[in-house]
């Protein structure tokens, strides 16, 4: 499924709730690297939220 997001949609880059340490591994398992962090999430709450880009020479 990873890859077909990847190769066949080329959605490289993903935002997870940095409280969500499950879904940080799988990303940063998966071959994403964290390239920033915003303090809120979108609507402004008190919510960190990691951003990631898949990174092919890292998986």
């Amino acid at each position: 499924m990873m890859q077909i997001c990847i190769n066949g949609f080329g959605i490289t880059s993903v935002d997870v709730n940095k409280q969500n340490e499950n879904a940080t591994r799988f990303y940063l398992k998966s071959g994403f690297a964290i390239t920033g962090e915003d303090l809120t999430d979108g609507a402004g709450r008190p919510y960190p939220i990691l951003h990631l880009k898949y990174n092919e020479q890292q998986k």
